[in-house]
């Protein structure tokens, strides 16, 4: 999506900082950039704009004009080099402590991306994402990339590993999985919960997701708590179930009240807090057709876990560090 002009002219005024003399502006949570530091800015963007000495705003204004006629990875979103504008605008290290007020720069920029139906916010870790107001999707969904962990995200990653070392399924759903498909763009995520079993026909969730072409696809989910193994005893318990809870979601249409039609589930996320090995995977896929394998899609311990650190999911966060976690063996008297 295009930014207006006046939000474009608000965040190059914001680049420039503190205040101008042409056009009288004032952005006082900004640190001011000379033209030696406006360069430096965009080259910190990993952009080829040098200075060329004209008045700061206009020039600045010119590049993001450019900028924001670029390609988006997701239309609901600005273009990727706006994003990457944004990131650098509320880094850290331009906010002295004591100096500026770096969550009043936010609600300044917020305020601006506001008018194009967006918002900016933190997340745990202190970095800043552009969220839509709508559709809720979320510019760190734009960075699953892997990568080497920071030590802050490390510890957060290990306070939500104790999470869901201890979360019952329910909870999984309902504070893991729902935030986390609600930031990716899923919308109509409906919980079956586990007390109409009758009626989940082996689906935890289901939700649809628009394609930017306006046709819609659905999917299923079956969240799992414990570990998925194809080894001896618990071959029998736990693989053996998602074996058929997934035939049961992908023969068993959904009711979309949206459209008022039933519709057959496109792909289904088999979802586990734990592991889910390589045996259990290949036990699945030997015993599905080809046509089905093919609908099966598998989120594990790891892959939630990275998930919940690159979208903001602050309850999550929250109950992690209100819960204490005490061992059998350690009573705290």
């Amino acid at each position: 999506m295009k930014l207006l002009n006046r939000t474009l002219t608000d965040i190059s005024e914001m680049i420039c900082g503190a205040y101008g003399l042409e056009g009288g502006f004032r952005r006082e949570h900004f640190p001011y950039r000379s033209s030696y530091y406006l360069t430096q800015f965009f080259a910190h963007c990993e952009m080829d704009f040098v200075h060329d000495g004209s008045t700061r705003q206009s020039w600045v204004l010119d590049i993001l004009t450019k900028l924001d006629a670029g390609p988006a990875s997701r239309p609901e979103l600005p273009a990727d080099g706006m994003i990457r504008v944004v990131q650098e605008l509320m880094d850290p290290s331009e906010f002295a402590p004591g100096d500026l007020d770096r969550e009043a720069a936010l609600e300044d920029l917020s305020s601006s991306l506001k008018r194009d139906g967006l918002a900016a916010h933190f997340d745990g870790a202190g970095r800043v994402f552009v969220r839509s107001i709508d559709t809720h999707v979320t510019s760190a969904a734009l960075e699953l990339d892997k990568r080497t962990w920071t030590a802050a995200e490390l510890q957060r990653r290990a306070a939500v590993a104790a999470y869901l070392d201890a979360v019952s399924e329910d909870e999984l759903i309902e504070d893991v999985l729902v935030p986390i498909f609600d930031q990716l763009g899923f919308t109509r995520i409906s919980v079956s919960g586990h007390r109409d079993k009758a009626l989940e026909f082996g689906k935890d969730l289901w939700m649809k997701y628009r394609l930017p072409t306006g046709h819609l696809i659905y999917f299923g989910v079956q969240a799992k708590r414990a570990k998925l193994d194809a080894a001896g005893k618990s071959r029998n318990e736990n693989v053996a179930e998602v074996l058929a809870q997934v035939r049961m979601m992908l023969d068993h249409p959904v009711w979309d009240p949206e459209t008022n039609k039933r519709n057959l589930l496109d792909h289904v996320f088999v979802a586990c807090a734990g592991d889910i090995t390589k045996q259990a995977r290949e036990w699945l896929a030997q015993r599905l057709d080809r046509e089905s394998r093919r609908h099966v899609l598998f989120m594990d311990r790891d892959d939630l876990l990275d998930l919940a650190l690159r979208l903001s999911l602050p309850h999550l966060e929250e109950s992690t560090k209100a819960e204490t976690w005490v061992a059998d063996d350690d009573i705290p008297f």
